[in-house]
């Protein structure tokens, strides 16, 4: 099932999927027959949220679905990514200021943790 944070694992494990039933081409290509569209379209629609298949549905090719919710999730990732670099960055220079008080420092590091959604999604040990 796709959630926010598994695209590259579905896209792969649904690729998979829709080449052993020769489907791949309705997702990579598109402009096959009806009935290769459908069956697409349904395998897709079994791997996403129930919120997402309304939407998706719309789409009305599975092509036009796959691309929807690649863009989408790509995207999602690349801000991932992104945020992952900026906190690590804010880590790496993480010390004490000159004349900073303890608790001053415990402010900057909890606004650091606490404002990152990677620490919420991503629970590990922490690099320190």
């Amino acid at each position: 099932m796709l959630t926010r944070t598994n695209y590259v694992e579905w896209a792969v494990l649904m690729q998979v999927m829709l080449e052993a039933r020769y489907l791949w081409e309705a997702v990579s290509v598109g402009g096959v027959d009806r009935h290769d569209d459908c069956m697409a379209m349904e395998a897709i629609l079994h791997g996403t949220p129930t919120e997402m298949r309304v939407s998706l549905i719309r789409k009305g090719t599975a092509k036009r679905a796959w691309d929807a919710i690649k863009t989408e999730r790509v995207g999602v990732d690349r801000i991932r990514k992104a945020k992952a670099t900026t906190l690590s960055c804010d880590i790496d220079a993480l010390e004490f200021r000159d004349g900073e008080s303890v608790d001053d420092f415990t402010h900057r590091l909890t606004s650091i943790v606490s404002g990152s959604p990677f620490w919420a999604t991503r629970p590990r040990k922490a690099p320190w």
